[in-house]
Protein backbone atom coordinates (compact mmCIF):
# COMPACT_ATOMS: atom_id res chain seq x y z
CA UNK A 1 0.00 0.00 0.00
CA UNK A 2 1.60 3.77 -0.79
CA UNK A 3 -0.76 5.73 0.94
CA UNK A 4 -1.75 5.48 4.65
CA UNK A 5 -4.53 7.33 6.56
CA UNK A 6 -4.18 10.46 8.53
CA UNK A 7 -4.64 11.26 11.35
CA UNK A 8 -1.15 11.63 12.24
CA UNK A 9 -0.13 9.91 15.78
CA UNK A 10 2.63 12.53 17.12
CA UNK A 11 5.14 9.40 17.15
CA UNK A 12 5.12 9.38 13.35
CA UNK A 13 5.41 13.31 13.27
CA UNK A 14 8.46 13.21 15.66
CA UNK A 15 10.20 10.32 13.35
CA UNK A 16 9.72 12.48 10.49
CA UNK A 17 11.11 15.24 11.91
CA UNK A 18 14.37 13.35 12.86
CA UNK A 19 14.76 11.77 9.20
CA UNK A 20 15.65 15.07 8.02
CA UNK A 21 13.29 18.32 6.67
CA UNK A 22 12.99 18.67 3.06
CA UNK A 23 11.08 21.03 0.88
CA UNK A 24 9.06 19.82 -2.10
CA UNK A 25 7.85 20.98 -5.53
CA UNK A 26 8.86 20.11 -8.91
CA UNK A 27 5.86 21.90 -11.25
CA UNK A 28 6.79 25.75 -12.00
CA UNK A 29 10.14 26.85 -9.44
CA UNK A 30 9.69 27.34 -5.88
CA UNK A 31 5.47 27.10 -5.58
CA UNK A 32 4.82 23.71 -4.04
CA UNK A 33 1.46 23.73 -2.94
CA UNK A 34 -1.51 23.37 -5.73
CA UNK A 35 -4.35 25.12 -6.26
CA UNK A 36 -7.20 24.20 -8.17
CA UNK A 37 -10.83 25.27 -9.03
CA UNK A 38 -13.34 22.89 -11.14
CA UNK A 39 -16.35 20.94 -11.34
CA UNK A 40 -16.86 17.53 -9.32
CA UNK A 41 -20.16 16.17 -11.05
CA UNK A 42 -22.44 18.97 -10.44
CA UNK A 43 -20.54 20.83 -7.64
CA UNK A 44 -17.69 23.27 -8.26
CA UNK A 45 -15.08 22.90 -5.87
CA UNK A 46 -11.74 25.14 -4.95
CA UNK A 47 -8.81 22.85 -3.98
CA UNK A 48 -5.97 23.71 -1.97
CA UNK A 49 -3.10 20.93 -1.47
CA UNK A 50 -0.43 22.24 0.58
CA UNK A 51 2.49 19.55 0.05
CA UNK A 52 4.45 18.10 3.06
CA UNK A 53 7.76 19.22 3.87
CA UNK A 54 9.22 15.25 3.60
CA UNK A 55 8.14 12.83 1.22
CA UNK A 56 7.00 10.29 2.87
CA UNK A 57 5.01 12.93 4.59
CA UNK A 58 1.37 14.10 4.61
CA UNK A 59 -0.38 16.74 2.83
CA UNK A 60 -3.19 18.99 3.89
CA UNK A 61 -6.13 19.14 1.48
CA UNK A 62 -8.47 21.84 1.76
CA UNK A 63 -11.96 21.50 -0.29
CA UNK A 64 -14.12 24.60 -0.61
CA UNK A 65 -17.26 24.22 -2.08
CA UNK A 66 -18.84 26.79 -4.36
CA UNK A 67 -22.24 26.15 -3.84
CA UNK A 68 -24.49 25.70 -1.08
CA UNK A 69 -25.78 21.88 -1.59
CA UNK A 70 -22.26 19.47 -0.76
CA UNK A 71 -23.19 17.32 2.15
CA UNK A 72 -19.63 15.49 2.47
CA UNK A 73 -16.56 15.36 0.34
CA UNK A 74 -13.92 12.16 0.30
CA UNK A 75 -10.71 12.30 -0.46
CA UNK A 76 -8.04 9.64 -1.36
CA UNK A 77 -4.20 9.83 -2.77
CA UNK A 78 -3.37 7.50 -6.01
CA UNK A 79 -0.36 7.13 -8.25
CA UNK A 80 -1.30 9.06 -11.74
CA UNK A 81 0.01 5.91 -13.44
CA UNK A 82 1.73 2.36 -12.98
CA UNK A 83 0.41 -0.29 -9.86
CA UNK A 84 -0.11 2.51 -7.38
CA UNK A 85 -2.87 4.18 -9.65
CA UNK A 86 -5.12 0.37 -9.54
CA UNK A 87 -4.73 -0.14 -6.07
CA UNK A 88 -6.32 2.91 -3.82
CA UNK A 89 -6.66 3.01 -0.16
CA UNK A 90 -9.82 3.52 2.02
CA UNK A 91 -10.53 7.32 1.29
CA UNK A 92 -10.73 9.73 4.21
CA UNK A 93 -14.04 11.47 4.81
CA UNK A 94 -12.70 15.40 4.98
CA UNK A 95 -13.73 17.21 8.10
CA UNK A 96 -15.97 19.89 7.74
CA UNK A 97 -14.29 23.53 9.51
CA UNK A 98 -15.75 24.26 12.45
CA UNK A 99 -15.92 28.14 11.54
CA UNK A 100 -16.82 27.62 7.44
CA UNK A 101 -19.71 25.30 6.85
CA UNK A 102 -18.31 25.52 2.98
CA UNK A 103 -14.67 24.54 3.85
CA UNK A 104 -13.30 20.62 3.93
CA UNK A 105 -10.15 19.60 5.14
CA UNK A 106 -8.33 16.07 5.12
CA UNK A 107 -4.96 15.32 6.09
CA UNK A 108 -3.06 12.35 3.34
CA UNK A 109 -0.09 10.72 3.63
CA UNK A 110 2.40 10.97 0.48
CA UNK A 111 4.47 8.19 0.56
CA UNK A 112 6.71 8.35 -2.46
CA UNK A 113 8.31 10.68 -5.17
CA UNK A 114 6.88 11.14 -8.25
CA UNK A 115 3.05 11.84 -10.03
CA UNK A 116 0.52 11.85 -7.97
CA UNK A 117 -3.39 12.62 -7.85
CA UNK A 118 -6.11 13.41 -5.10
CA UNK A 119 -9.18 12.15 -6.14
CA UNK A 120 -12.22 13.71 -4.86
CA UNK A 121 -15.91 12.83 -4.31
CA UNK A 122 -18.12 14.99 -3.55
CA UNK A 123 -21.81 13.98 -2.08
CA UNK A 124 -24.76 16.57 -1.73
CA UNK A 125 -28.02 16.82 -3.24
CA UNK A 126 -27.54 15.97 -6.70
CA UNK A 127 -25.71 12.77 -5.84
CA UNK A 128 -22.13 12.03 -6.16
CA UNK A 129 -19.31 13.21 -8.56
CA UNK A 130 -15.54 12.62 -8.94
CA UNK A 131 -12.80 14.83 -9.22
CA UNK A 132 -8.85 14.59 -9.29
CA UNK A 133 -6.10 17.14 -8.63
CA UNK A 134 -2.94 16.08 -9.91
CA UNK A 135 0.46 16.94 -7.82
CA UNK A 136 4.30 16.50 -8.43
CA UNK A 137 5.62 15.09 -4.79
CA UNK A 138 9.36 15.68 -5.07
CA UNK A 139 11.78 16.63 -2.19
CA UNK A 140 13.98 19.25 -2.35
CA UNK A 141 17.31 20.05 -0.12
CA UNK A 142 17.89 18.19 2.87
CA UNK A 143 17.82 20.80 6.18
CA UNK A 144 20.13 19.88 9.41
CA UNK A 145 18.71 19.03 12.45
CA UNK A 146 17.77 22.15 14.52
CA UNK A 147 20.33 22.59 17.32
CA UNK A 148 17.81 22.24 20.60
CA UNK A 149 17.03 18.96 19.44
CA UNK A 150 19.90 18.20 18.48
CA UNK A 151 21.82 18.76 21.85
CA UNK A 152 18.32 17.05 23.75
CA UNK A 153 18.67 14.32 21.83
CA UNK A 154 22.71 14.16 22.40
CA UNK A 155 21.94 14.13 26.36
CA UNK A 156 19.61 11.54 26.37
CA UNK A 157 21.79 9.30 24.54
CA UNK A 158 24.39 10.07 26.92
CA UNK A 159 22.12 9.23 29.97
CA UNK A 160 21.67 6.32 28.11
CA UNK A 161 25.24 4.86 27.18
CA UNK A 162 26.25 5.87 30.59
CA UNK A 163 23.31 3.52 32.50
CA UNK A 164 24.07 0.61 30.30
CA UNK A 165 27.56 0.62 31.07
CA UNK A 166 26.69 1.05 34.76
CA UNK A 167 23.98 -1.76 34.69
CA UNK A 168 26.41 -4.11 32.85
CA UNK A 169 28.75 -3.45 35.81
CA UNK A 170 26.43 -3.77 38.61
CA UNK A 171 25.24 -6.95 36.89
CA UNK A 172 28.76 -8.73 37.99
CA UNK A 173 29.48 -6.44 40.95
CA UNK A 174 26.27 -7.53 43.02
CA UNK A 175 24.35 -9.77 40.58
CA UNK A 176 27.04 -12.70 40.84
CA UNK A 177 27.98 -11.89 44.37
CA UNK A 178 26.75 -14.05 47.70
CA UNK A 179 23.48 -13.16 49.05
CA UNK A 180 24.62 -11.14 52.20
CA UNK A 181 27.94 -10.37 51.30
CA UNK A 182 29.38 -6.92 52.37
CA UNK A 183 31.52 -5.52 51.46
CA UNK A 184 31.88 -7.09 47.53
CA UNK A 185 35.32 -8.86 46.97
CA UNK A 186 37.78 -7.24 45.20
CA UNK A 187 38.06 -9.98 42.38
CA UNK A 188 34.54 -9.29 41.72
CA UNK A 189 34.34 -5.68 41.60
CA UNK A 190 37.77 -6.15 39.06
CA UNK A 191 35.44 -8.04 36.87
CA UNK A 192 32.49 -5.65 36.86
CA UNK A 193 35.30 -2.91 35.74
CA UNK A 194 36.44 -5.07 32.88
CA UNK A 195 32.80 -5.92 31.79
CA UNK A 196 32.03 -2.16 31.98
CA UNK A 197 35.20 -1.47 29.28
CA UNK A 198 34.42 -4.24 27.37
CA UNK A 199 30.16 -3.36 27.42
CA UNK A 200 31.35 0.84 26.96
CA UNK A 201 33.44 -0.38 23.55
CA UNK A 202 30.63 -2.45 22.39
CA UNK A 203 28.41 0.69 22.94
CA UNK A 204 31.00 2.61 21.23
CA UNK A 205 30.90 0.34 18.37
CA UNK A 206 27.69 0.48 18.13
CA UNK A 207 26.76 4.25 18.20
CA UNK A 208 29.77 4.55 15.17
CA UNK A 209 27.50 1.69 13.08
CA UNK A 210 24.80 3.99 13.83
CA UNK A 211 26.66 7.15 13.12
CA UNK A 212 27.79 5.35 9.52
CA UNK A 213 24.30 4.33 8.94
CA UNK A 214 23.20 7.49 9.42
CA UNK A 215 25.35 9.41 7.24
CA UNK A 216 25.16 7.51 4.13
CA UNK A 217 21.30 7.44 4.71
CA UNK A 218 21.54 11.26 4.96
CA UNK A 219 24.03 11.11 1.43
CA UNK A 220 21.64 8.96 0.28
CA UNK A 221 18.81 11.26 0.66
CA UNK A 222 20.69 14.35 -0.40
CA UNK A 223 21.67 12.56 -3.90
CA UNK A 224 17.78 11.71 -4.26
CA UNK A 225 16.47 15.30 -3.27
CA UNK A 226 14.94 17.13 -6.50
CA UNK A 227 16.72 20.09 -7.09
CA UNK A 228 15.46 22.35 -10.48
CA UNK A 229 16.98 21.34 -13.46
CA UNK A 230 18.98 23.12 -15.33
CA UNK A 231 18.27 23.65 -19.06
CA UNK A 232 21.84 23.90 -21.45
CA UNK A 233 21.64 27.43 -24.06
CA UNK A 234 23.00 27.96 -26.07
CA UNK A 235 22.45 30.94 -29.59
CA UNK A 236 23.73 29.74 -32.68
CA UNK A 237 25.14 32.05 -35.20
CA UNK A 238 21.38 31.61 -37.33
CA UNK A 239 19.96 33.03 -35.02
CA UNK A 240 18.58 29.28 -33.79
CA UNK A 241 18.31 28.97 -29.31
CA UNK A 242 19.29 25.23 -28.56
CA UNK A 243 18.36 23.69 -25.53
CA UNK A 244 19.46 20.51 -24.24
CA UNK A 245 17.10 19.44 -20.70
CA UNK A 246 18.95 17.61 -18.36
CA UNK A 247 17.41 14.21 -17.21
CA UNK A 248 16.97 14.23 -12.89
CA UNK A 249 18.53 11.59 -11.07
CA UNK A 250 15.49 9.09 -10.51
CA UNK A 251 16.42 6.23 -9.31
CA UNK A 252 14.50 6.29 -5.64
CA UNK A 253 11.72 7.41 -7.16
CA UNK A 254 8.56 5.43 -8.09
CA UNK A 255 8.66 5.86 -11.56
CA UNK A 256 12.11 7.17 -13.45
CA UNK A 257 12.14 10.51 -15.31
CA UNK A 258 12.73 10.22 -18.94
CA UNK A 259 13.72 12.89 -21.29
CA UNK A 260 11.88 11.03 -24.40
CA UNK A 261 8.21 10.49 -22.92
CA UNK A 262 7.42 14.36 -23.18
CA UNK A 263 3.62 14.88 -23.88
CA UNK A 264 1.65 18.15 -25.57
CA UNK A 265 0.67 20.81 -22.88
CA UNK A 266 -1.81 22.78 -24.69
CA UNK A 267 -0.67 21.53 -27.83
CA UNK A 268 2.79 22.10 -27.59
CA UNK A 269 6.12 19.82 -25.99
CA UNK A 270 7.49 22.69 -24.36
CA UNK A 271 6.35 26.30 -23.19
CA UNK A 272 9.31 28.29 -23.09
CA UNK A 273 9.52 31.75 -21.54
CA UNK A 274 12.34 34.05 -21.78
CA UNK A 275 12.57 37.38 -19.22
CA UNK A 276 14.71 39.78 -19.15
CA UNK A 277 16.45 40.69 -15.63
CA UNK A 278 16.64 42.50 -13.83
CA UNK A 279 14.32 45.00 -14.92
CA UNK A 280 11.60 42.43 -16.16
CA UNK A 281 10.60 44.99 -18.73
CA UNK A 282 10.61 42.28 -21.33
CA UNK A 283 8.66 38.36 -22.05
CA UNK A 284 9.10 36.08 -24.71
CA UNK A 285 6.39 33.32 -24.57
CA UNK A 286 7.95 30.79 -26.80
CA UNK A 287 6.97 27.31 -28.09
CA UNK A 288 10.64 25.58 -29.52
CA UNK A 289 10.69 22.24 -31.54
CA UNK A 290 11.88 19.14 -30.64
CA UNK A 291 15.10 18.12 -32.41
CA UNK A 292 15.58 14.97 -30.59
CA UNK A 293 14.99 13.00 -26.95
CA UNK A 294 15.50 16.28 -24.82
CA UNK A 295 17.06 18.70 -27.42
CA UNK A 296 14.75 21.93 -28.93
CA UNK A 297 15.88 24.52 -31.25
CA UNK A 298 13.70 27.74 -31.06
CA UNK A 299 13.95 30.29 -34.40
CA UNK A 300 14.27 33.66 -32.40
CA UNK A 301 12.62 36.59 -33.28
CA UNK A 302 13.18 39.84 -33.21
CA UNK A 303 15.37 40.54 -29.54
CA UNK A 304 15.84 43.03 -27.26
CA UNK A 305 19.21 42.60 -25.71
CA UNK A 306 20.52 41.64 -22.16
CA UNK A 307 20.32 38.89 -19.41
CA UNK A 308 17.41 36.60 -19.87
CA UNK A 309 16.25 34.07 -16.73
CA UNK A 310 15.19 30.88 -19.33
CA UNK A 311 12.03 28.98 -17.60
CA UNK A 312 11.16 25.16 -19.96
CA UNK A 313 8.03 23.75 -19.02
CA UNK A 314 7.59 20.30 -20.02
CA UNK A 315 5.57 17.55 -18.73
CA UNK A 316 6.43 13.79 -18.88
CA UNK A 317 3.80 11.15 -19.44
CA UNK A 318 3.76 9.80 -16.11
CA UNK A 319 1.95 13.23 -15.54
CA UNK A 320 5.10 14.68 -13.71
CA UNK A 321 5.78 18.28 -14.45
CA UNK A 322 9.04 19.82 -14.66
CA UNK A 323 10.63 23.47 -14.85
CA UNK A 324 13.92 23.55 -16.29
CA UNK A 325 15.78 26.95 -15.82
CA UNK A 326 19.12 28.58 -16.85
CA UNK A 327 20.48 32.36 -17.73
CA UNK A 328 21.66 33.22 -21.15
CA UNK A 329 23.03 36.64 -22.41
CA UNK A 330 21.37 37.28 -25.79
CA UNK A 331 22.55 39.99 -28.15
CA UNK A 332 20.45 42.46 -30.21
CA UNK A 333 18.41 40.91 -33.54
CA UNK A 334 16.18 42.75 -35.66
CA UNK A 335 15.34 39.61 -37.71
CA UNK A 336 13.12 37.15 -37.52
CA UNK A 337 9.32 37.17 -36.45
CA UNK A 338 6.85 35.32 -34.02
CA UNK A 339 5.75 32.28 -35.08
CA UNK A 340 2.13 30.54 -34.25
CA UNK A 341 1.17 30.84 -30.40
CA UNK A 342 4.73 32.40 -30.06
CA UNK A 343 3.84 35.98 -28.20
CA UNK A 344 6.11 38.99 -26.64
CA UNK A 345 5.48 41.48 -24.07
CA UNK A 346 6.84 44.85 -22.70
CA UNK A 347 6.41 46.44 -19.62
CA UNK A 348 8.15 49.32 -17.39
CA UNK A 349 11.14 48.22 -15.83
CA UNK A 350 10.20 46.80 -12.04
CA UNK A 351 13.33 48.82 -11.25
CA UNK A 352 11.45 52.11 -11.92
CA UNK A 353 9.82 54.58 -9.70
CA UNK A 354 6.88 54.73 -11.84
CA UNK A 355 5.20 51.40 -11.90
CA UNK A 356 1.93 49.68 -13.42
CA UNK A 357 -1.41 50.63 -11.74
CA UNK A 358 -4.10 48.07 -12.32
CA UNK A 359 -4.64 48.53 -15.91
CA UNK A 360 -2.70 48.10 -18.75
CA UNK A 361 -3.93 49.46 -22.13
CA UNK A 362 -3.42 47.75 -25.17
CA UNK A 363 -2.60 49.41 -28.84
CA UNK A 364 -6.36 49.41 -30.20
CA UNK A 365 -7.17 51.79 -27.22
CA UNK A 366 -8.73 48.71 -25.25
CA UNK A 367 -7.21 48.05 -21.62
CA UNK A 368 -6.88 44.70 -18.92
CA UNK A 369 -7.79 45.73 -16.03
CA UNK A 370 -6.89 43.95 -12.35
CA UNK A 371 -9.66 43.60 -10.35
CA UNK A 372 -9.30 43.17 -6.87
CA UNK A 373 -5.10 44.39 -7.21
CA UNK A 374 -5.12 46.12 -3.96
CA UNK A 375 -6.84 43.50 -1.85
CA UNK A 376 -3.85 42.73 0.75
CA UNK A 377 -3.20 38.73 0.94
CA UNK A 378 -0.51 37.05 2.89
CA UNK A 379 1.60 33.96 1.53
CA UNK A 380 0.00 31.09 0.87
CA UNK A 381 -3.29 32.56 1.57
CA UNK A 382 -5.52 31.16 -1.64
CA UNK A 383 -6.87 33.93 -3.83
CA UNK A 384 -8.26 34.71 -6.99
CA UNK A 385 -6.52 37.20 -9.81
CA UNK A 386 -9.29 38.43 -11.66
CA UNK A 387 -8.85 40.58 -14.51
CA UNK A 388 -11.44 41.94 -17.05
CA UNK A 389 -10.30 42.65 -20.73
CA UNK A 390 -12.14 45.91 -22.36
CA UNK A 391 -12.53 47.15 -25.46
CA UNK A 392 -11.32 51.46 -26.77
CA UNK A 393 -15.29 52.14 -25.91
CA UNK A 394 -14.53 51.09 -22.35
CA UNK A 395 -17.08 48.08 -22.35
CA UNK A 396 -16.16 44.16 -21.90
CA UNK A 397 -14.31 42.99 -24.75
CA UNK A 398 -16.57 40.65 -26.79
CA UNK A 399 -14.01 39.43 -29.16
CA UNK A 400 -11.97 36.88 -26.93
CA UNK A 401 -10.89 33.86 -28.64
CA UNK A 402 -9.10 30.58 -27.11
CA UNK A 403 -5.75 30.66 -26.74
CA UNK A 404 -3.82 27.49 -26.70
CA UNK A 405 -7.47 26.28 -25.87
CA UNK A 406 -7.25 28.79 -22.75
CA UNK A 407 -9.75 31.55 -22.10
CA UNK A 408 -6.01 32.73 -20.61
CA UNK A 409 -2.23 32.11 -19.32
CA UNK A 410 -1.05 34.14 -16.64
CA UNK A 411 2.88 34.03 -15.90
CA UNK A 412 4.28 35.01 -12.43
CA UNK A 413 7.60 35.77 -11.16
CA UNK A 414 9.05 36.84 -8.06
CA UNK A 415 11.72 39.54 -8.55
CA UNK A 416 14.15 37.76 -7.28
CA UNK A 417 13.57 34.72 -9.77
CA UNK A 418 12.99 32.24 -6.82
CA UNK A 419 9.61 31.76 -7.93
CA UNK A 420 7.90 31.05 -11.58
CA UNK A 421 4.64 29.55 -12.22
CA UNK A 422 2.35 29.22 -15.08
CA UNK A 423 -0.97 29.49 -14.42
CA UNK A 424 -4.36 29.24 -15.83
CA UNK A 425 -7.95 29.89 -15.61
CA UNK A 426 -8.55 26.28 -13.38
CA UNK A 427 -5.21 26.76 -11.35
CA UNK A 428 -1.71 25.86 -10.97
CA UNK A 429 -1.14 21.98 -12.55
CA UNK A 430 -0.27 21.95 -16.06
CA UNK A 431 -3.42 20.69 -18.20
CA UNK A 432 -1.54 18.05 -19.67
CA UNK A 433 -1.34 16.25 -15.91
CA UNK A 434 -5.07 16.98 -15.27
CA UNK A 435 -5.90 15.61 -18.42
CA UNK A 436 -4.39 12.12 -17.07
CA UNK A 437 -5.03 12.47 -13.90
CA UNK A 438 -9.07 12.58 -14.87
CA UNK A 439 -8.46 10.29 -17.75
CA UNK A 440 -9.71 13.00 -20.14
CA UNK A 441 -9.09 15.05 -23.16
CA UNK A 442 -8.39 18.70 -22.66
CA UNK A 443 -11.33 21.43 -22.45
CA UNK A 444 -11.56 22.84 -26.46
CA UNK A 445 -12.86 26.36 -26.01
CA UNK A 446 -12.77 26.31 -29.74
CA UNK A 447 -16.52 27.96 -30.70
CA UNK A 448 -17.08 29.17 -27.63
CA UNK A 449 -17.63 32.52 -26.16
CA UNK A 450 -14.54 33.68 -23.68
CA UNK A 451 -15.98 35.72 -21.29
CA UNK A 452 -14.41 38.99 -20.48
CA UNK A 453 -13.50 38.41 -16.57
CA UNK A 454 -11.39 35.65 -16.07
CA UNK A 455 -9.74 34.36 -12.74
CA UNK A 456 -6.72 32.64 -11.99
CA UNK A 457 -6.34 30.35 -8.76
CA UNK A 458 -3.09 30.66 -6.56
CA UNK A 459 -1.05 31.65 -3.46
CA UNK A 460 1.94 33.35 -3.54
CA UNK A 461 4.80 31.45 -1.53
CA UNK A 462 6.43 34.15 -0.27
CA UNK A 463 6.40 37.75 0.77
CA UNK A 464 7.94 39.78 -1.62
CA UNK A 465 7.61 41.83 -5.44
CA UNK A 466 6.17 39.88 -8.01
CA UNK A 467 5.88 40.64 -11.97
CA UNK A 468 2.53 39.60 -13.37
CA UNK A 469 1.93 38.87 -17.40
CA UNK A 470 -1.16 37.72 -18.50
CA UNK A 471 -2.38 37.00 -21.38
CA UNK A 472 -5.49 36.60 -23.67
CA UNK A 473 -6.11 36.19 -27.25
CA UNK A 474 -8.23 39.03 -29.10
CA UNK A 475 -9.30 38.67 -32.95
CA UNK A 476 -6.65 36.76 -33.63
CA UNK A 477 -4.50 38.89 -31.92
CA UNK A 478 -1.92 37.66 -28.42
CA UNK A 479 -2.43 40.67 -25.82
CA UNK A 480 -0.60 40.85 -22.14
CA UNK A 481 -1.28 42.79 -19.35
CA UNK A 482 1.87 43.82 -17.25
CA UNK A 483 1.44 44.03 -13.87
CA UNK A 484 3.39 44.51 -10.28
CA UNK A 485 2.22 43.18 -6.97
CA UNK A 486 4.01 43.30 -3.49
CA UNK A 487 3.54 40.56 -1.03
CA UNK A 488 4.00 41.20 2.68
CA UNK A 489 3.94 38.91 5.29
CA UNK A 490 1.42 38.44 7.35
CA UNK A 491 1.94 39.63 11.44
CA UNK A 492 0.61 37.74 13.73
CA UNK A 493 -0.91 39.62 16.70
Amino acid sequence: MVAERAPVKAASKILLVLLSLVTTGAAHVGSPDVYYEDHAGPYPLSVVVRMPLVVPGVAVIEVRSLSDNLKSIQVVPTRIQGEGSKFAPVPDVAERASDDPKLFRAHLWIMMRGAWKVQITADGEKGKGELSVPLAAAPGNSLALQGPLKWLLTGLMAVLVIGLVGIAGAAVREGMSDPATAPVPSSKRRSARRVMICTALLVIAVLAAGKFWWNWEAASTAQAAYTVPRVVTSLSASNTLLLRLQRTDSGRWAERIQLDDLIPDHGHLMHLFLIRFPDMDRMYHLHPHQDSAGQFSQNMPALEPGRYKVFADVVHATGFPETQTAEITLPETHEGTLQGDDSFATGISLLSKIQNTNVTYLEDGGRIIWLDSNVFVPPREPVKLHFRVEDASGKPATDLEPYMGMAGHLILISSDGTVFAHLHPNGSPPMAAVQLANGTGMADHAGHNIPSEISFPYGFPKAGLYRIFVQFKRAGRIETGVFNVSIVQAIDN
